[in-house]
C-alpha cells in the first residue's frame, strides 16, 4: 500500500502526474482495489481528461457495481459530453 499512500500525498498537493503514477504502480499489486481506480479518474476529471474518467469509473463498477458515489461521478462527465 505504500505506492497508494504516496500517490495519495501527492494527489492532496495536486501533484496529479506523480499521483497518477503511484496509483499506477499501487493497481500492479492491487488490481481490483476500487479507490485507486474510483481516485484515478477524479484526478482524470480535474485535469479534464472525461474519457479517461469515464474509463476509471466504469472500472470501479466493474469491479462492485454496488458502489453509489461512482454514479454521482460519472453524472457530470455524462452532463458534460451532452
Amino acid at each position: 500500500m505504500t505506492y497508494f499512500y504516496l500517490a495519495d500525498a501527492y494527489q492532496r498537493q495536486g501533484a496529479w502526474k506523480e499521483s497518477k503514477k503511484n496509483y499506477r504502480l499501487a493497481l500492479t499489486v492491487y488490481s481490483t482495489d476500487i479507490e485507486i481506480y474510483n481516485n484515478l479518474g477524479v484526478i482524470d476529471e480535474t485535469e479534464d481528461h472525461l474519457k479517461d474518467a469515464e474509463s476509471n469509473f466504469k472500472m470501479v463498477l466493474k469491479i462492485n457495481p454496488y458502489t453509489a458515489p461512482t454514479y454521482n461521478n460519472l453524472g457530470p462527465i455524462y452532463a458534460a459530453e451532452g
